[in-house]
């Protein structure tokens, strides 16, 4: 059988890419995919235009601003079973990602999948990697627009961590790994174009959050994690405030 996939897209704000993202949206589901878009408290409200509003795929949730990692949680918890796959409303998939997406995760159902950008600068292949946990030791050069895995998995590792400022994806990732320390893949093909324009909602985070709680996640997990020694050379980026 060929499982259902359900997109899921947080919106806080980022009107000039709503429409853009909803026309990408209904042109790469099937008749049996969805679409759980949810409103965390964008000024003014976003809202289903036609003809999205009369389209069975959408389903808008609009909880007011409760953080992004709630918004992820609120947004899968109402998705059927099958595969989640994670999207910024200021990026898009390629026409050919869910059709990826199915095969990989058909293939290793136990995986959390991640992906190259079509604007990367180097895509050298097709091939599927293996992601270790200690290459999240070194950077988080991954893409969370690519991120595809089954609902099982989120279940299994009690979704996002809602009470984080910033962050939710990688402390998801390891979260993933330390369960499983071979959980995660890389797929070395394009499904996504990313916006590398100026006005991504994070860039304007304080940088001392954003250090303090990287430092936070990478210390939760390293005890089960147990990266090399040498990967504590990449934590002086987090005490110095180097990005």
């Amino acid at each position: 059988m060929t499982p259902p996939i359900t997109m899921i897209v947080t919106i806080h704000n980022g009107h000039d890419h709503w429409s853009g993202c909803l026309a990408n949206l209904a042109a790469i589901l099937t008749a049996d995919d969805g679409a759980i878009l949810v409103d965390d408290g964008s000024d003014p409200p976003f809202v289903l235009p036609a003809p999205y509003d009369q389209d069975k795929r959408f389903r808008l949730i609009s909880p007011g601003r409760i953080g992004r990692g709630a918004a992820l949680d609120l947004a899968i918890n109402h998705a059927s079973d099958g595969i989640i796959c994670i999207q910024d409303v200021d990026d898009r998939s390629l026409p050919e990602r869910l059709a990826h997406v199915r095969r990989i995760l058909g293939q290793y159902p136990d995986k959390i999948l991640l992906a190259a950008a079509k604007d990367d600068r180097k895509i050298s292949s097709e091939s599927l990697i293996p992601v270790p946990p200690h290459r999240l030791y070194r950077g988080n050069p991954f893409h969370h627009s690519s991120l595809a895995f089954w609902r099982d998995t989120w279940d299994t590792v009690g979704g996002y961590d809602a009470s984080l400022p910033c962050c939710v994806d990688y402390d998801f990732y390891l979260r993933c790994l330390a369960r499983r320390p071979d959980a995660m893949l890389f797929a070395d093909t394009a499904m996504i174009t990313r916006n590398r324009q100026g006005n991504r909602h994070y860039q304007n985070l304080d940088p001392s959050i954003y250090h303090q709680t990287m430092r936070q996640i990478r210390n939760r997990y390293r005890a089960v994690l147990r990266p090399p020694l040498w990967t504590r050379l990449y934590d002086l980026r987090f005490w110095r405030g180097i990005w």
